[in-house]
């Protein structure tokens, strides 16, 4: 079941956020790879990834096992997003937020 993230309104800015931590379940550690899944109120799928120390163009990685990508929000309705970790660490966990519908048309 996925965790829920609260609300929002169109035209918000939401950082998705993902951790990752080694066998022990305390230290900080990097996957291989980081793929964001992030599916809007429409239910088009959009896919970034984070691949090792050569970046990930729109996933950033702020410390060691710390990853999150910024997105602009602008259709109303329950929104997904998937955090996938591959390779030296693997993980995966599943998030949700609501964005509310404006009373204005925008």
């Amino acid at each position: 079941m996925a965790a829920s993230l609260g609300r929002y309104d169109i035209g918000d800015l939401v950082r998705l956020r993902a951790t990752y931590v080694s066998t022990d379940l305390v230290t900080a550690a990097d996957p291989s790879v980081v793929t964001f899944l992030i599916q809007n109120a429409a239910t088009a799928v959009s896919s970034y990834q984070f691949v090792g120390g050569a970046g990930g163009g729109s996933i950033a990685r702020s410390a060691a096992g710390a990853y999150f990508k910024d997105i602009t929000v602008d259709v109303y309705g329950l929104w997904t997003y998937r955090a996938v970790g591959t390779g030296g660490v693997q993980a995966a966990e599943e998030w949700q937020f609501t964005v509310d519908q404006s009373k204005f048309s925008l």
